[in-house]
């Protein structure tokens, strides 16, 4: 319950000395102002800077029915499609989840050692960060492998990647497998599941998970489960919606039923929006109640936790929750038992779960309902001014019930089926035969595309064409696609592009000065250089206007060669395990894209080879021996420096 007025930027940044590494975020919907906040608050870095990097920061996972967030929209942020609408519908009504799962190491290479864990009301919009127009609530919890009493903060956040690999294996498999042949993309979730799993099995007797989710048990039977069964008094329940209302009906709504069977309390509130009360409000009809009370219930208006002073509250109620307290004095209580999450007190967000239960288990019986996560929290201590901090305002008066709007009560959505190409690769194999863009598609019934190029043409793809020629020697940051499917609709839009080296939608950096390359090199971790404030490059153009020149070439040639090789020698000495395939892209940005034409151009001409030495004892990392793959890539980025710097044999 808050306090305070937290922002997303608090709950994004790293700890002191930590860096953003991975990230894995789901919702139903998000806005690209609010992702880019987030991104930039969790990387510590520009849109420019994670666009030139090339790497994927976060993996977004979002509900069927939400538009695409195009991919350079949000740089570094790979928006996930969905599985066929068909197989969707048989898996769940709606992803309403609204988690963050955080990973933080020493660098943005290194390997991941601390996690952060946030669940939310709210989604990723700018109705709940930015403009904070309704009431909504967050949990948030950490754990870094060096914490000695951190058991609960743990499995909480081993839970929450298990979800998140459930969702990612059950309803964006076909995406995720694309990525298969993208590890810089997508390892990472390897290394997460290995190093949480570790951990977990570390723990002798591992405290059950605060985290909850319905993808194959509904909310409603964890939380029964786990209501205890005295010491509440008093029970509190809010929702931004309720169930659908049903035309003729006066009835009570079934999870109110369900809500009663929570425990013996004496007294129940219950807190709505009016303008969004579903079911609720035929429920109330036209009934004149005393003290908001109705059936076993007291009817509340939203209050908001963080007013202060004269200033105007907050009168939408966003946030879910369930709350059990202890006898209340002078506003105070003990908070027994709390749920928060993104459930909805309706049929399919609270009574009803979705089908993505673990290979092997047994399909949950009942409709088919959302997929929602929350935390269930036990025994939370005393907590002042506690009907304020549960949003639970005054009751509400005959006025206000008649004003209650039956409505259609939560929101239903209806998924789409992803795009038919969901991404491309890059390839040039020789650097004498023309280019190619291999297409990944999805699994959606196959139709011709056309993909426009650098000049604004368009090309042709067969419904059964697996690449395209590509008519330029530099990898497209993204494809503008189009489409017709069979029954006339067209669609447009762009696809995220993978370079030959793995890197994502990535733009062409720009050349620098050989000593910018040489100071790159000895900062890795640090990104690239982006730009270079270099006067004596600029020329003037007869105007007094000045324009950026050919960089010039290093006068010392040989020296300079040899100060690159001891400095990529210094970095392999330094770079770990885990930071190692990120440092091998980083080589083949500053020594083949960024490094001047000039100064590779004076170093071929003096006919010296000195990369060999780059393979020997003492210039390579000391655990690569024991790494046959990464050795294979080092030795193969070696050969293509070697390529790119010395002359060829007989030229």
């Amino acid at each position: 319950m808050p306090t305070e007025r937290y922002n997303l930027e608090t709950l994004f940044t790293p700890p002191p000395g930590e860096h953003g590494t991975h990230a894995l975020l789901c919702g139903l919907s998000a806005d690209v102002p609010v992702l880019q906040r987030a991104l930039a608050a969790f990387t510590c870095e520009t849109p420019v800077e994670r666009q030139a990097s090339g790497l994927v920061r976060s993996l977004l996972l979002l509900d069927a029915s939400s538009r695409r967030i195009p991919p350079t929209a949000v740089p570094g942020l790979l928006h996930l499609a969905p599985c066929v609408a068909a197989a969707w519908q048989k898996r769940t009504t709606l992803l309403h989840a609204k988690v963050a799962l955080l990973g933080f190491g020493a660098s943005r290479y290194a390997e991941t050692t601390r996690w952060r864990l946030i669940v939310s009301t709210g989604n990723w919009t700018e109705a709940t960060w930015s403009r904070q127009a309704q009431i909504d609530f967050f949990w948030k919890t950490e754990w870094a492998a060096d914490d000695a009493d951190g058991d609960q903060a743990l499995v909480d956040v081993a839970a929450a990647f298990d979800f998140f690999q459930r969702l990612l294996s059950g309803l964006y498999g076909d995406h995720l497998d694309k990525l298969e042949t993208q590890p810089l993309a997508i390892d990472w979730l390897d290394a997460w599941r290995i190093r949480l799993s570790k951990a977990v099995k570390r723990i002798i007797k591992p405290p059950v998970a605060q985290f909850v989710h319905s993808l194959s048990t509904p909310l409603a039977t964890q939380i029964r489960e786990r209501f205890p069964t005295d010491g509440i008094n008093t029970l509190v329940a809010g929702s931004g919606f309720f169930e659908q209302a049903v035309t003729g009906s006066s009835s009570q709504p079934e999870v109110l039923h369900e809500l009663e069977k929570l425990g013996r309390p004496g007294t129940r509130y219950l807190v709505f929006n009016t303008s969004q009360a579903g079911q609720l409000a035929n429920w109330i009809g036209k009934r004149k109640l005393k003290d908001g009370h109705l059936g076993k219930w007291h009817l509340c208006k939203p209050c908001d936790p963080l007013q202060k002073g004269k200033a105007p509250g907050r009168s939408l109620l966003h946030a879910k929750y369930v709350a059990g307290l202890g006898p209340v004095r002078s506003g105070s209580s003990k908070v027994g038992f709390l749920y928060i999450g993104s459930g909805n007190l309706s049929r399919r967000g609270y009574m009803n779960a979705a089908r993505l239960g673990r290979r092997g288990s047994r399909a949950p019986s009942g409709a088919l309902g959302n997929v929602e996560a929350g935390a269930v929290l036990i025994d939370g201590g005393k907590v002042n001014e506690v009907w304020k901090r549960l949003a639970c305002g005054a009751f509400a008066t005959n006025a206000d019930i008649a004003a209650a709007i039956t409505d259609d009560g939560e929101p239903l959505f209806t998924p789409a089926d992803p795009p038919p190409l969901l991404l491309a690769r890059y390839l040039h194999e020789d650097a004498a035969g023309p280019s190619r863009l291999l297409l990944e598609r999805s699994a959606v019934a196959a139709q011709p595309l056309w993909i426009q190029v650098a000049d604004g043409d368009w090309i042709a793809a067969a419904a059964d064409a697996s690449s395209v020629p590509w008519p330029s020697p530099v990898a497209p940051t993204v494809l503008r696609v189009r489409s017709t499917s069979a029954d006339g609709t067209q669609q447009e839009w762009e696809v995220p592009v993978f370079s030959a080296d793995g890197l994502f939608c990535r733009r062409p950096m720009p050349q620098v000065p050989f000593g910018s390359v040489l100071k790159a090199l000895l900062a890795f971790p640090a990104p690239p250089p982006l730009e270079t404030d270099y006067d004596d490059e600029d020329i003037d153009d007869g105007g007094g206007a000045k324009s950026r020149g050919a960089l010039k070439a290093s006068p010392y040639p040989l020296r300079s060669l040899a100060a690159m090789i001891e400095a990529i020698a210094d970095r392999n000495e330094a770079v770990t395990r885990e930071e190692f395939p990120y440092w091998l892209g980083q080589l083949r940005v500053l020594l083949l894209e960024q490094t001047a034409d000039a100064d590779r151009q004076g170093m071929m001409e003096l006919g010296v080879d000195l990369f060999d030495a780059l393979l020997e004892p003492g210039f390579t990392p000391a655990w690569l021996a024991g790494e046959p793959a990464l050795q294979a890539q080092y030795s193969a980025v070696v050969d293509q420096l070697r390529a790119g710097w010395c002359a060829t044999s007989g030229g």
